[in-house]
């Protein structure tokens, strides 16, 4: 059964660890280890801040003023459940969203990393 885009099981370093295998022809565990903890460190250091403002500007281009000054307020209170209230009220589709940014960003640093393995293969350094 696939999983929704909005499904809290999802994780992204698995997708990208799954989309690199599938594009290999190998399975997740035949994967370099070195390539398995830059994915790791990729989405722990980058690629969950650039998923965090990729869905921030499609979310704020629809919200007034007022809706952002709001929802920064209740993003800097820490409270989780509050915010994520306050979007399912104002920002509807963001569940979509973040759903359809993951996908974009599992498939471009998937990318990113099958090139690096193809590269390494050409250099010979595997």
């Amino acid at each position: 059964m696939p999983t929704e885009p909005t499904d809290p099981r999802r994780n992204p370093v698995r997708e990208t660890l799954e989309y690199i295998a599938t594009k290999q022809g190998v399975h997740v565990s035949e994967l370099p280890r070195s390539v398995r903890q830059d994915v790791i460190d990729a989405w722990r250091d980058r690629l969950t801040d650039l998923l965090e403002t990729r869905v921030g500007e499609q979310i704020s281009a629809h919200m007034t003023e007022a809706e952002l000054d709001e929802f920064e307020r209740l993003y800097d209170s820490g409270d989780e459940a509050l915010t994520s209230a306050w979007l399912d009220l104002h920002a509807p589709s963001h569940p979509r969203i973040v759903g359809a940014e993951l996908d974009l960003l599992v498939a471009e640093a998937g990318t990113h990393f099958s090139r690096s393995i193809e590269s390494a293969l050409i250099g010979g350094t595997r």
